[in-house]
């Protein structure tokens, strides 16, 4: 039997129908006027419910989730032509939400196929698997698995602290404390196996996400640089797309239309691998060793087609 997820009567087709109300309200300054009727109207195109949404339903999720839930200020009266936020979210619940909201209204193709595969390979415990490193990782319970990281290489036993799961360069990973050198690594999910959680706890605090990928492009944490590049400025737009998690320094050269980036980089390979695509209109002048790291890879590229 075909059965549609989440059905309308489920919580989260509620989360999703006062997301919509709370993303369409945000916006109070533009011509157009929403009050419950008109939101109630729109949003049935969403909800395969008889009769579609009634407007008291609307109100009702205003007052319930967007008031009292998540305290924000709502201008509406019953009747009315218009209903308003009158507040702003605070940076922790716009993010929040957005993430949230998002998983609604945008396709995420890179993460079903991430899914997929952590599906296939662990067809029947793909989501228990999740489920005990997210509670390992609230406990802070050690965790005993074994893993292979390439097909040539042997399944190693590991003990690792979980620190966070996250979707990154089309895997998902756990990220934690390899008890064995004392350094954190990251594990691609669908290759760990045969799981036990101990009652072995860990004391000290996982570093956020954004500590543990601070000066990284890709999933991979080494050596860090310091690295200044030159491009050309047509090549200005990309640059500046590639390096945006960098925060790099951007700025002119002055002459011959070229501009230069400075930036801190602990991913080396990731990146030469990111610029290898724009030939000549991009150098590393910064700092020697990565020069000679980008020469490598470039040599032996040529010398695969010289054959």
């Amino acid at each position: 039997m075909k059965t549609t997820f989440p059905k309308p009567v489920t919580q989260l087709n509620v989360l999703k129908r006062y997301l919509h109300v709370l993303a369409l309200l945000q916006k109070n300054d533009g011509e157009e006027c929403w009050n419950a009727g008109n939101l109630a109207v729109l949003l049935s195109e969403d909800e395969d419910l008889d009769g579609g949404v009634e407007d008291f339903t609307i109100r009702k999720d205003i007052a319930k989730h967007l008031e009292n839930e998540l305290g924000l200020k709502v201008e509406t009266k019953k009747g009315s032509r218009r209903t308003r936020l009158t507040g702003k979210l605070t940076d922790e619940l716009y993010r929040q939400v957005a993430r949230h909201y998002s998983n609604f209204v945008a396709h995420d193709d890179a993460k079903d196929m991430v899914l997929a595969r952590l599906i296939k390979k662990h067809e029947d415990d793909a989501l228990w698997l999740m489920a005990r490193l997210y509670f390992a990782q609230k406990k802070k319970n050690v965790v005993n698995f074994e893993y292979r990281g390439n097909l040539k290489a042997k399944e190693k036993k590991y003990a690792v602290h979980p620190y966070h799961m996250v979707f990154r360069n089309n895997n998902l990973y756990l990220v934690g404390m390899n008890e064995d050198g004392g350094r954190i690594q990251l594990f691609i999910l669908n290759k760990v196996n045969r799981l036990v959680v101990t009652d072995k706890r860990f004391g000290e605090q996982a570093p956020s996400i954004g500590e543990i990928f601070k000066d990284t492009l890709g999933s991979f944490r080494g050596k860090k640089y310091a690295v200044e590049l030159h491009f050309d400025e047509a090549l200005l737009p990309q640059i500046e797309e590639i390096l945006s998690v960098l925060e790099p320094r951007i700025e002119p050269l002055g002459k011959g239309g070229r501009y230069k980036a400075s930036f801190t980089v602990s991913d080396d390979l990731y990146l030469c691998k990111q610029l290898f695509m724009y030939g000549s209109r991009v150098e590393i002048m910064k700092p020697a060793e990565l020069r000679a790291t980008m020469l490598d890879l470039l040599e032996q590229g040529l010398a695969m087609y010289k054959k």
